[in-house]
Formats: structure tokens, sequence, C-alpha cells
């Protein structure tokens, strides 16, 4: 138990945050193909979300922070709008059932778009309102840019809205995006692609008869933006871990963010979200030491007295151009 003079220090407060959040992060079993999820390109995870659940690992504290401050945002978003003059249809408080065949797909966009200053949109445009990180909302500009996203979670944006626009018979929407640095919003509109739409019912069609009977689906080839952060991830790769000589980590994509992340050292905006998420993913996949492209990057084992948590090891990483 945490005391009230305890809480007032950082540790104690940590102590509490930490307790807090975990107590909200749950992990429990589909019971039908959600819109928010169906961009997510990996087959096996999907089945598993239905028949495997149980086995699924927790997310962390930090990552359900994330969860809470992307739901806290969309009452911002609808906010916004509404002072800007957009008459807004609020999300609905209930999913809606969707039959695909013998399979449902559940769920609620975020919204829609009734009309702008007096002027109705006939009809209504569905709103998909979400937020991303600094770097990630910079990067953004058209519709193509979230279809081709490195992450995985920005790309599922994509999906969801086209599912939404198609299960609601509506031929446009538009992807409002909040910068989680500024606060500044991003309008981007988009169009029903009813061959992308009917091809993510097609896969519906296809795995649920796996979920009907059980049937595991064949694992994609690794990839740390998908494998990476997945619950399932011990059922299909064993850890990584790469040895004590150098490698040289051949992706062009942890390139790009190295070279990103160099671009923002000296005006640091950005710089540290996009280098912890750098340095998790080299924790995340055993790197030690490694070359990726120009980059040096070498891990050092640091240990960690015991305080408020259990002493333990870190890997502390330098980057630097080779």
């Amino acid at each position: 138990m945490t005391d009230a003079e305890r809480v007032l220090t950082p540790e104690g407060f940590a102590e509490i945050q930490t307790a807090v959040l975990q107590q909200d992060i749950s992990v429990f079993p589909a019971r039908a193909f959600y819109p928010s999820s169906l961009g997510h390109p990996c087959d096996r995870f999907t089945v598993f979300r239905f028949t495997r659940w149980q086995e699924q690992a927790r997310h962390d504290s930090v990552l359900q922070s994330i969860f809470e401050l992307g739901r806290d945002y969309q009452p911002l978003i609808y906010r916004r709008l509404e002072k800007m003059g957009f008459e807004v249809i609020r999300e609905s408080d209930r999913p809606v059932q969707y039959r695909v065949g013998s399979a449902v797909i559940s769920g609620r966009p975020d919204g829609k778009l009734r009309g702008f200053r007096g002027t109705r949109y006939q009809p209504p445009r569905i709103l998909e309102a979400k937020s991303m990180s600094a770097w990630q909302w910079d990067r953004t500009a058209t519709v193509e840019d979230l279809r081709g996203a490195a992450s995985v979670w920005t790309r599922s944006y994509y999906a969801q809205g086209q599912l939404y626009a198609f299960l609601e018979d509506t031929p446009a929407g538009v992807f409002v995006l909040d910068n989680k640095l500024t606060g500044m919003l991003k309008l981007i509109p988009f169009e029903l692609d009813y061959g992308y739409a009917e091809a993510l019912l097609q896969r519906i069609e296809r795995l649920q008869p796996m979920v009907q009977q059980g049937v595991d689906p064949e694992p994609i080839p690794y990839d740390w933006r998908v494998c990476g952060d997945c619950g399932f991830r011990k059922l299909c790769y064993p850890p990584r871990d790469f040895g004590e000589g150098a490698v040289v980590l051949d992706d062009p994509a942890l390139v790009e963010q190295l070279e990103q992340r160099e671009a923002l050292r000296q005006g640091k905006a950005g710089y540290d979200e996009l280098d912890r998420e750098i340095k998790t993913r080299l924790k995340r996949e055993g790197v030690k030491f490694a070359i990726a492209g120009p980059f040096v990057i070498e891990g050092r084992v640091v240990s960690k007295k015991e305080y408020a948590v259990a002493a333990h090891d870190e890997i502390h990483y330098e980057i630097r151009r080779g």
C-alpha cells in the first residue's frame, strides 16, 4: 500500500500510476471482426484473437496510457470541428452488427460530418478522428500516406475508413488527425475504394472457417513492425538475439528513422519520441552491436540498483554515424 506521503515522491507516484493503468489492461476474446483491426496484415493474429486469445501477452502500462490518451483526443477533435462550424454526428454509444455471410463485423465509425455552417452534406461524410505523433503527423498529407505508412496501426486507419464507408453505403469520408505535440488538426478526405473494401470482406469470408474450425493460419515472414509488439509473438517466433558480433540491419525503414532522428537532433522537436521508438525496437530485437546504413549502433549493459523497482540490468544504446 502506498501512503499519502510516499505518493508525493517520484517513486511513489510512478508506482501508483503504473498500478492504476495495469488495472485497466485486459485481454479478451474477439467475438466478431472489428474494422479497427481488419487492416492488420497477419491472418494468424486476426484468427488467434478468436481462438487463442488466452495466450496473448498483455501489453504494458505505457501502451495502456497511450491507448487512453488516444481516446481522450476524440472529444477534443469533436469540439474543435464544431467550433469551426461543422455539424458533427458523434460516435454512437453502441456498436453496429454488420453481417457478412456467416461472419459478423462489429463496430462504429468515430462519427459523421453532417454539414458545415448551414450547408448539408448529402450524404453525411464518414468521420474517422485519430491522434498521432508529431513525426507521423508531419509525414501524412494524403490518404495514400495513411495506406502506405510504415506503422501497421497507422495503415489500419485507412482500412477502417474504407470499411465503414462501404458498410454505411457512403461514397466519401474524412480522416481528421490530431498532432499530439501541438494539438493542431489535419483533414484528409478520401473516397470509397470498392475494390479495397471488397478485398477486406473476402478476407473475412476466408478467415471465418478457420475461426469456426480452430485452424491456425500460416505465419507471415518475420517483420519487426508487425511481429515485434504482437501479443502472440511467442507462438510464432522465439525471442530475437543476434549474439555478440556486429550484424548488418538491412532495413530501409529503420535507416529512414535514424536519418529522421539525426535531422531532429538539433531542433529537439520530435527527437525524444523517435529516439525512444528506435531504442525500444532495438531492445525488443536483442540488438547488441549493429550497422544500419551509415549508422553504428552499440548497446551496453547498465546495472540498475534497487529503488522503487527491483535491481536489474538494462541495455543503453549509443547511435552515431559511422
